[in-house]
């Protein structure tokens, strides 16, 4: 299996128009994997050989992801037989999805009535219903095809479908409730399928753009909170028409959408992926970013502050996530260097997994694996029944767990002033901590009744946290669970050093620092086994 870097849906277009192209990295299988079963059929010469291979290597990795046999059928026409019963007789011909149990998808393109098909399988009935592959072909295939440029519609067909697939993955029934936001919505098709005529013929328009006119300007304006700003941005996207040079976005956006043909279908495809998910904003002086925390397949947004109010920066968004085909995730975060990635630091969650390296996603945000066929798993119809997941989040433990970023500790630790306070970092997955813990239950009783603050916070790997409080309980220690979101190499010694706090590169927990009234650190020391000198320290502050 591979796992492909790939442009996000939202940028696609304009990174294909100029030749950009796949970053891969190898998981389980070689580049040509394809090669041993090829799922396309081009009997027009629509697609060159690099073209081919690059849409082969994409539809293998949604195989590999989701265990989806999606085909693609490029015929020069289906002659005198409807497409609707063509595409059927190809399907069973091509014994699409036969290995996979019925999950099967055909996509049959007719160059010369320029006619389009999707046919499903029956296992995917469920998760690809009839109204959202309407949808696709009457709002999103349509208007592509429309502007003679089949391959491209092609593709981003395939890329809506892929989300849909990635949406069942995480045992999410398709929502259609977004529609209500776009306007001019046509009757959902009928049928186990939809086809369409996608020709030139065609009554709309394939990039519908014109310049912002005094009323755009004024709704789609910069704004006085980035909640705000956002929820313009997604009546944005709702419009019939495509204005690009609205105050709502930073110049640098502006020109970047002035260079992206976004149609219509393909704004509310965007819509579909983000309307009604939760999400999160961390602000941070004149930045922010907002991160969903109900959907683990919508990249974050960045937001930038200027006098007028807060504006969306999808520069920020260019360099500092990539989306990905064929892994656990759908995108990562990226290391820039620009001042988001320094700014939000701490929100860089590392991941560390076999083959690929580390890489990012966000601290708080939903980070929920895709149940993927190396897993022993593959997508199956929603109309099975299985076990629903519900999406994490900062409050996924509310009232039990509170989870913070080492910046937010640092920023904690920092705020406590014209009282003594002791710093512990402790870790209970760990056989030596937790049989010495009692000392650390003493520590903040002994706290507790002198006027100490303690500051304890859980630094065990995730699979531990949802354990914190039960262990807490049952030990009977009185102080909060408050666990530390994993940290980037470096920036726990950088954020706590500059409260004095020295994290060597190699330490053992717990660490503990004991603070005087003055936020001074007076004594520190990791990988505590005798808690009585601990104890004695603190006396000392207190004294």
């Amino acid at each position: 299996m591979r796992f492909f870097g790939v442009p996000p849906l939202r940028r696609i277009l304009l990174l294909l128009l100029i030749g950009g192209g796949l970053i891969a990295w190898k998981w389980h299988a070689g580049p040509r994997r394809w090669r041993l079963n090829p799922r396309i059929t081009d009997e027009i010469g629509l697609l060159g050989k690099e073209l081919r291979v690059r849409h082969e290597e994409q539809l293998q990795s949604l195989f590999e992801e989701s265990g989806v046999d999606l085909r693609l059928l490029l015929v020069p026409t289906t002659g005198g037989e409807p497409i609707e019963q063509y595409a059927t007789r190809r399907a069973r011909e091509l014994g699409v999805g036969r290995k996979t149990g019925g999950r099967g998808l055909l996509i049959v393109y007719d160059s010369a009535r320029h006619a389009m098909r999707i046919e499903v399988g029956p296992r995917l009935q469920g998760i690809l219903p009839d109204g959202f592959i309407g949808f696709v072909m009457r709002e999103h295939a349509r208007t592509l095809f429309e502007g003679g440029d089949p391959e491209l519609g092609i593709r981003l067909t395939v890329r809506i479908l892929h989300w849909r697939i990635r949406e069942a993955l995480l045992g999410e029934e398709y929502d259609p409730s977004f529609q209500e936001y776009v306007n001019d919505v046509r009757r959902l098709a009928i049928g186990g399928g939809a086809s369409a005529d996608v020709g030139p013929a065609a009554r709309h328009p394939v990039f519908t753009s014109s310049r912002a006119g005094s009323a755009d300007s004024s709704r789609f304006a910069p704004q006085p909170t980035v909640r705000a700003a956002y929820g313009r941005f997604l009546e944005w996207l709702a419009l019939d028409r495509y204005v690009s040079d609205v105050p709502l976005f930073t110049p640098e956006t502006q020109t970047y959408l002035a260079d992206l043909p976004l149609t219509r279908a393909y704004s509310s495809g965007w819509l579909a992926m983000e309307y009604g998910r939760a999400y999160a904003i961390d602000e941070r002086g004149d930045v922010a970013m907002l991160y969903f925390t109900g959907t683990p397949l919508a990249a974050p947004h960045f937001f930038r502050r200027t006098p007028s109010g807060w504006q969306l920066d999808f520069n920020g968004e260019l360099a500092n996530t990539l989306e990905a085909v064929g892994g656990w995730y759908s995108w990562i975060l990226l290391d820039s260097g620009d001042q988001y990635s320094r700014t939000f630091a701490d929100r860089y969650l590392p991941y560390d997994d076999a083959g690929f390296g580390v890489y990012y996603r966000v601290a708080g945000g939903d980070n929920r694996r895709l149940v993927t066929r190396g897993s022993g798993d593959a997508v199956e119809s929603e109309l099975d029944p299985r076990p629903r997941r519900q999406p994490p989040s900062d409050s996924s433990d509310a009232g039990r767990v509170e989870h913070l970023t080492v910046y937010q500790a640092a920023q904690r630790i920092e705020a406590v002033t014209n009282r003594p306070s002791v710093v512990v970092l402790y870790a209970t997955d760990g056989i030596d901590t937790r049989d010495s813990f009692g000392g650390l239950v003493t520590l903040a009783e002994f706290c507790a009744s002198h006027g100490v603050e303690l500051l304890a916070f859980d630094v065990s790997d995730d699979p531990q946290i949802a354990e914190l409080p039960e262990f807490l309980a049952s030990k009977d220690a009185r102080f909060p669970a408050i666990h530390l979101y994993r940290w980037r190499s470096g920036l726990l010694a950088s954020a706590f050093g500059q409260i004095g706090i020295r994290i060597p590169s190699e330490w053992m927990p717990p660490l503990v620092a004991v603070r005087d009234r003055s936020g001074r650190v007076v004594w520190q020391e990791r990988g505590i086994r005798d808690w009585a000198i601990v104890l004695a320290k603190a006396r000392s502050a207190v004294e």
